[in-house]
């Protein structure tokens, strides 16, 4: 090892040429094996909120407006970068109307995350602060 060189881990095989030991055994009969899958197919399905809810403007200085195509309670969470929560607020939205929120004066100028939550549905934007 104190040759100051790597050693060598051998030529690369052929592409196509190993075989995955335990997919083996599964198609041997083998009871030790679970494998019944080449392939698992995962997905997110599709966050329609951008679509019901509309939150700003960014930057804001001392109040935001939302605003949804929903009515109902909608929770409102803004947090710092860190995930820490600093503000959090339920509304009343009637449908289509704009809905002041005053921000709390202890917000320092910066980037914030507002999280809205309404009906099954969550909008998560970036919001700017200037004082």
């Amino acid at each position: 090892w104190n040759t100051g060189h790597w050693p060598s881990i051998g030529l690369p095989s052929p592409l196509g040429s190993g075989t995955i030991p335990a997919r083996q055994r599964y198609l041997e009969g083998s009871k030790f094996t679970v494998c019944p899958y080449d392939t698992i197919t995962t997905w997110i399905s599709k966050n329609n909120a951008i679509d019901y809810i509309q939150i700003g403007p960014s930057p804001a200085t001392d109040h935001l407006y939302l605003s949804s195509l929903l009515s109902g309670t909608l929770y409102f969470r803004l947090m710092d970068l860190q995930g820490r929560i600093l503000f959090t607020k339920f509304l009343q939205i009637p449908r289509g109307v704009h809905v002041k929120i005053d921000l709390p004066s202890s917000l320092y100028p910066g980037l914030y995350i507002a999280v809205c939550d309404q009906n099954n549905k969550q909008l998560i934007t970036k919001i700017v602060i200037t004082r």
